[in-house]
Order: structure tokens, then sequence, then C-alpha cells
């Protein structure tokens, strides 16, 4: 019974943990966007925000090489991108990158090497 009881809370715990991080805000780089997507970003734009059901993609173009990172305060996303002078020919290249937030996340803010950019463009698709 003791077992029964205790694999009951442990799997309850697990459900719980799984459901909040589900929850949560993710931002990872996206190397081939889908086709409906793509159709929609336009390369003489920097940034842009295209949105697709629950989530969104971010379509940031740079000549040089662009890291990433995501930090949550209250309702506020911000996403960091910083840019390296050690892009391939200067060349402009395309990084997308798949947003998902949460209900209570409410802003959505673009900093580039500590400045706040707004966004070119913003899609709302399906």
């Amino acid at each position: 019974m003791k077992k029964r009881l205790l694999l009951a809370a442990v799997t309850l715990l697990i459900c719980i943990g799984v459901y909040h991080l589900n929850d949560r805000a993710s931002f990872k780089k996206v190397h081939v966007l889908p086709y409906d997507v793509q159709v929609n970003v336009d390369t003489d734009l920097r940034l842009q925000q295209i949105y697709r059901n629950n989530y969104s993609f971010v379509v940031f173009h740079s000549p040089g090489i662009v890291e990433h990172e995501l930090e949550v305060e209250g309702d506020m996303v911000k996403m960091l991108l910083s840019v390296s002078d050690q892009g391939i020919n200067n060349e402009v290249q395309q990084y997308s990158y798949k947003l998902k937030t949460s209900k209570e996340h409410e802003k959505i803010a673009v900093f580039l090497d500590g400045q706040l950019i707004p966004f070119d463009n913003v899609v709302v698709g399906k």
C-alpha cells in the first residue's frame, strides 16, 4: 500500500513538473523555417516576428554571427541577441528562432547588443 501511494505521489509530481515546463517561455534556434512561415519573411527587413498557432518565429538578418539568450521578467520576455563581427564575407545571414510564450507573457522585447530594437514587421498567421 505504501509503495502504491509513493508511486502515485511521484507520478503526480512528475506530471506537475512537465506541465510547468510546457507552460514556460522558450526560445530556440531553428535551421529551417516551415514553408508557410518562410514565404512571409522579407529579406530586406532586419527583425520580423511571424505568429503561428500558439508560438511565433523571430527572424533576424545580420552580416555577423548571432548568439541568443532568453530572459523572463514577470510578464516580459526579453530576447537578447549579440552580434560578432566574424561574419562570412560580410554576407547577410538569416537567423531564425522559435519563440513560445505563455498567457502571462504580455510583452516581448528584443535587445541587440544591449539596445532595445523594434520589430520591422509582425505577421499574424493561422
